[in-house]
């Protein structure tokens, strides 16, 4: 087999510019988006907060380093930090990822737009860019990936439904409404009183509707609260289909102004997964992934291509749940025509909102039944809200 690959030199300057550009953009976005805020509708509030579940970066997916072979299908509108554990030391295992189309034309207070956009255009904002870098190893040689994933359908979108939170919200406008009326009211009387009395007792009734409104408001925030729990326990597990694609390399920094890039693979995958009764949920992947093979000098000499398929089911809730799967992986080129059966077990245990631990370990066993290795994984999840 005739091996191409390329090695990339990269300015850090011009990468630290990007990288910086980036990130004043999103920050005057999300500054504008929060000034913005003493308008939006709670609903939308509600609604953009409530992740049925959280991703783990497709960029660590190829790389092979997440708790489950089988990822689970989902999406998410945040940019999200991903750490991945392999071993017993602290190894640089990091991943990004953000939803550059939904950040830049959907992260709105008002959700008008999105809901008025086409069922493509609505696809395509659940398009999600990752990259990741990894060391298996302390001599090994350093890893990095890049990968897109984008949602093909999602029997459930909390955006689209803002009207059934919405509804939950009724009393909360009208005792409001009422309140302010009688400030207002009030407001107005202070105007035509000229007994300082009079004024005094006015002054009085306006801070105590000021004071009832603060109330109803932090009651209705806990009120947030329950109905986007009571969403995430219905719906956590709702059917769901992601594609993805990504490139990985091998890097090393020779010299302090450059990093070195040597292409070292590709790999795409299509998982999807379906509701399984209310506690339930059963996903399948399938994978094709090419990995170059180096020498003693990290010198690529092939390619070793592999496809996997597998199963997984989980059992639980938003809040935690375990899962067992199965993966079944063919070499179909670059080494011996193998087939390797791994068994894996695991579990995801979410804290709050936005943090998710995963844990995982893989049984690999051979085509003779015979165990080959054990490999713990443990990864951490973090939505940046």
């Amino acid at each position: 087999m005739h091996v191409r690959y390329r090695t990339y030199r990269l300015s850090r300057s011009l990468c630290l510019a990007f990288l910086l550009a980036l990130g004043y953009n999103w920050a005057t976005l999300r500054a504008q988006t929060t000034a913005a805020k003493a308008d939006t509708d709670p609903a939308s509030d509600v609604a953009k907060a409530t992740d049925l579940s959280i991703p783990v970066s497709p960029a660590l997916t190829l790389l092979g380093v997440n708790p489950s072979l089988v990822s689970r299908p989902s999406f998410t509108r945040d940019i999200k930090v991903d750490w991945s554990f392999t071993s017993y030391r602290v190894s640089p295992n990091l991943a990004l990822e953000a939803q550059p189309i939904w950040l830049l034309f959907y992260d709105r207070p008002d959700l008008s737009r999105y809901r008025r956009a086409g069922a493509f255009l609505r696809t395509l904002s659940t398009l999600s860019i990752s990259l990741a870098t990894i060391q298996r190893g302390a001599d090994a040689q350093r890893e990095l990936a890049a990968a897109v994933k984008i949602n093909l359908f999602r029997a459930k979108d909390p955006l689209m439904e803002v009207e059934q939170f919405r509804r939950s919200f009724a009393d909360y406008y009208l005792k409001r409404e009422e309140l302010l009326k009688l400030q207002r009211r009030f407001e107005d009387s202070l105007k035509y009183h000229s007994d300082p009395v009079d004024k005094l007792n006015a002054q009085s009734e306006i801070d105590k509707l000021e004071s009832e409104l603060v109330k109803l408001k932090t009651q209705q925030k806990d009120r947030n609260l329950e109905i986007k729990a009571q969403y995430q326990r219905a719906f956590w597990n709702a059917s769901c289909l992601d594609i993805a694609f990504g490139k990985r390399y091998n890097y090393n920094t020779e010299t302090l102004d450059s990093l070195r890039l040597q292409d070292s693979g590709m790999g795409g995958w299509i998982n999807g997964g379906v509701r399984a009764g209310r506690n339930g949920f059963i996903s399948t992947q399938v994978q094709y992934v090419e990995q170059a093979i180096l020498n003693a000098n990290n010198r690529v000499t092939g390619i070793r291509s592999t496809l996997s398929a597998g199963l997984n089911f989980r059992y639980g809730s938003p809040r935690y749940n375990f899962f067992l799967e199965a993966v079944r992986e063919i070499v179909l080129a670059g080494g011996p025509q193998t087939q390797t059966f791994i068994v894996a077990y695991g579990g995801d245990l979410r804290l709050g909102s936005s943090v998710l631990l995963g844990y995982g370990i893989r049984n690999v066993i051979t085509d003779n039944l015979t165990l080959k290795n054990l490999i713990p994984v443990a990864s951490v999840t973090c939505l940046m809200r």
